[in-house]
């Protein structure tokens, strides 16, 4: 089907470089372009073989499992980081207001130092949402 598509698309583009050449007039009717100047007929790609095409969706197939499994780890360890991150702010916190010792400015200082590096975390999910926007190589 694509060869004879293929060959279809070829037989106009050979009939309008005949007329663009020959009888530019009518090349210029034909398209009904009355507003910019016409350009010469696009030439039509030939189709790919079907090698190509089962090789390129064998790769893009590669690529969706990578990504998914990518996913499916990050999702994993994003549950981790929360879970850590609010352990750790939360024992600063007690620690921070019921220490009754000289300590207490020490863990306020961690707990400002735990907030400066959550962005770690946080830096990591924003990486995740961008591979997030990667597709795989296109078929053609």
């Amino acid at each position: 089907i694509q060869m004879q598509h293929y060959e279809l698309e070829r037989a106009h583009y050979n009939q309008m470089l005949e007329l663009y050449h020959t009888d530019y007039d009518a090349y210029v009717q034909r398209l009904e372009d009355k507003y910019k100047p016409p350009h010469l007929p696009r030439r039509p790609a030939e189709p790919q073989s079907p090698e190509l095409s089962d090789k390129l969706g064998k790769i893009n197939a590669e690529f969706t499992a990578r990504q998914y499994e990518y996913f499916a780890s990050t999702s994993r360890l994003n549950w981790v980081t929360c879970v850590s991150a609010l352990l750790l702010v939360g024992g600063l916190l007690f620690l921070t207001m019921f220490e009754t010792g000289s300590h207490r400015l020490m863990y306020l200082v961690v707990l400002i130092l735990s907030f400066v590096f959550m962005i770690g975390p946080s830096f990591h999910s924003i990486m995740s949402a961008i591979v997030g926007f990667l597709r795989a190589p296109s078929m053609y």
